[in-house]
């Protein structure tokens, strides 16, 4: 085998990099996708209370930039948390200055 018969034989089996940087969007967008989701089951009850904590530590960076991150991160994991709760009159989750 030649040189550029072999180079070949690999591309065809090896994925590209875009496909693997492709998979790993895919991958962290479902799952910040799937915090409102998991939030509005707790509030609605469709999973136990005692389950909060285990949800907290799957979504702890979430929760971390809830308490900790920048004013605009904040505002919009509280809004999406809130997103599909029941109505109600006071916020899902308080967090000072946030509006």
């Amino acid at each position: 085998m030649n040189a550029h018969a072999e180079t070949s034989d690999m591309q065809r089996r090896r994925p590209a990099v875009g496909f693997w940087a492709t998979v790993a969007g895919f991958v962290i967008l479902a799952y910040v996708l799937s915090f409102g989701p998991a939030v509005w089951m707790l509030d609605r009850g469709v999973l136990p209370a005692s389950r909060s904590s285990v949800i907290g530590y799957i979504y702890y960076p979430m929760v971390r930039g809830l308490n900790d991150g920048p004013r605009p991160i904040r505002k919009a994991i509280s809004w999406y948390a809130a997103l599909g709760a029941r109505p109600r009159d006071e916020r899902i989750y308080d967090i000072d200055g946030v509006d």
